[in-house]
C-alpha cells in the first residue's frame, strides 16, 4: 500500500471514530455508515471542526437533530460557504426553539431550497447598491443626465429611467451588477436614438391593438438600437450579447427577427422605420 493510500486510510479510520463519538452509533463499514465517512473525510479540516464542534452542541439539546445535521452536513458544505451552512444550521435551531423537533429537522432536510434561497440572497443586486453609479455613468454616455428610480416597471419616459428595486436573474452579484448596467444602457438608448418621440407614440396609441404593436415595435426598435450601440458603444454591445439570450433557441428567434428587418441595422434607420415594419410582424 503506498504512503498516499494509508494515508487515506488512516484519516478515514479517525473520521469514523470522531464521527462514531459524536453521534453515539457504531458506523458500518459498508453502506451509509461507511458513505459519510468518505464524504467527511474529504473536507477540509476546518469545516470538519465546524460539523464536530457544533454536533456536540446540538446532542445536548436532542441527539437525533444532531444525527441529521451531520449526515445532511458535507453536502451542505459542496453547496455553500461556512457562512451559508451556519445559517442553515441557526435556521433549523430556530426551528426547533419555536416549533419544535419536526419543524427543525424539515428545515435541514430541505437543505436544497434553503441553497437556492440563500444563494439568491447573496447574489442578489439592489437598486440603491448602484444607483449613484448608474447616474454618472448613463450622464457620460450622452452628456445629458437623465434622473434614474425604483419603480414597478422598466422603462423611460426620455426624463427619467425607471429600474427594478432589486434584480437577481443571476446566481452571481457580478452579473446582476451588469443587467442593471445594461438595462440602464438600453433605456438610455431609447431615449438618445428616439424612440419615444411625440409622433411615434401618438402613432402607438392610435393604433387599433395598441398593446401588440407596442410589443412587436418594442422588439423592431431593439433590433435598430442593438446595432447603433453596436457602432458606438461596440464594448457594451459585446456585454449586451453575452446576457442576452436565454437559450440557444431564444437566441435563434432573434435572429430570425433581424433576418427579416436588416434594414433597422442600417445608420440611416429610425424610429419611424420600425413603425412601419409593425404590420409586416402582425400579419
Amino acid at each position: 500500500m503506498s504512503d498516499e493510500c494509508c494515508q487515506s486510510f488512516f484519516n478515514k479510520i479517525r473520521v469514523q471514530k470522531d464521527l462514531e463519538k459524536i453521534t453515539g452509533l457504531l458506523l458500518d463499514r459498508h453502506g451509509p455508515g461507511a458513505e459519510l465517512v468518505a464524504k467527511f473525510a474529504a473536507l477540509d479540516h476546518r469545516d470538519k471542526d465546524f460539523i464536530y464542534h457544533w454536533a456536540e452542541i446540538i446532542g445536548r439539546s436532542n441527539e437525533d437533530l444532531a444525527g441529521i445535521f451531520v449526515n445532511c452536513a458535507p453536502v451542505a458544505f459542496d453547496e455553500m460557504d461556512q457562512g451559508g451552512v451556519e445559517a442553515w444550521l441557526m435556521a433549523a435551531m430556530n426551528a426547533f426553539d419555536h416549533r419544535g423537533l419536526g419543524a427543525a429537522i424539515e428545515v435541514l432536510e430541505e437543505l436544497p431550497d434553503f441553497v437556492q434561497t440563500y444563494a439568491r440572497r447573496h447574489s442578489s443586486c439592489p437598486f440603491a447598491s448602484v444607483a449613484q453609479f448608474l447616474r454618472l455613468f448613463v450622464k457620460g454616455l450622452g452628456g445629458r443626465e437623465l434622473r434614474i428610480t425604483a419603480g414597478q416597471e422598466v422603462y423611460t419616459d426620455t426624463e427619467e429611467l425607471f429600474l427594478p428595486e432589486l434584480i437577481n436573474e443571476y446566481d452571481k452579484h457580478e452579473l446582476n451588477y451588469c443587467l442593471y448596467k445594461l438595462t440602464a444602457v438600453h433605456l438610455w438608448a431609447q431615449s438618445w436614438y428616439g424612440s419615444w418621440r411625440y409622433p411615434i407614440v401618438e402613432r402607438l396609441l392610435r393604433s387599433p391593438d395598441p398593446d401588440t404593436t407596442m410589443a412587436v415595435f418594442n422588439r423592431l426598435e431593439c433590433i435598430r438600437l442593438d446595432a447603433c450601440i453596436s457602432r458606438e458603444l461596440p464594448g457594451l454591445h459585446w456585454q449586451l450579447e453575452e446576457l442576452a439570450y436565454e437559450s440557444d433557441e431564444h437566441h435563434r428567434q432573434w435572429q430570425q427577427w433581424c433576418e427579416r428587418a436588416p434594414f433597422l441595422a442600417d445608420p440611416k434607420a429610425s424610429a419611424l422605420d420600425s413603425l412601419a415594419m409593425v404590420t409586416d410582424f402582425t400579419t
